[in-house]
């Protein structure tokens, strides 16, 4: 049975599963979400902010539940235009019960 390690979408969240598995991403993610933030704070506008939360919040994401070989397979036979048997992500989201 897979148990699937979740990060909530936060800034301390993020940097916390970071710190726990990739310490040098953590610092990165810390460096540019402040970023992101002090120009939101300057512009009012977070949509920058935004953007760097969830594209760090899915590499967090990845580095807790790294693919597996199966998974990785797929992927090689998706990018290779393979048929893999479903027409669309939501037919395999549905048929993996996800």
């Amino acid at each position: 049975m897979v148990v699937e390690a979740k990060v909530a979408r936060t800034g301390p969240a993020i940097r916390q599963a970071l710190q726990d598995v990739a310490p040098g991403e953590a610092e990165t993610f810390a460096g540019e979400y402040g970023a992101a933030l002090r120009g939101a704070a300057a512009s009012l506008d977070v949509s920058e902010a935004e953007e760097v939360l969830t594209r760090w919040w899915e590499v967090a994401y990845l580095r807790l539940n790294p693919p597996t070989e199966e998974e990785r397979e797929f992927v090689r036979r998706l990018e290779a235009g393979e048929d893999v048997g479903w027409a669309s992500p939501q037919d395999w989201l549905a048929a993996n019960r996800r």
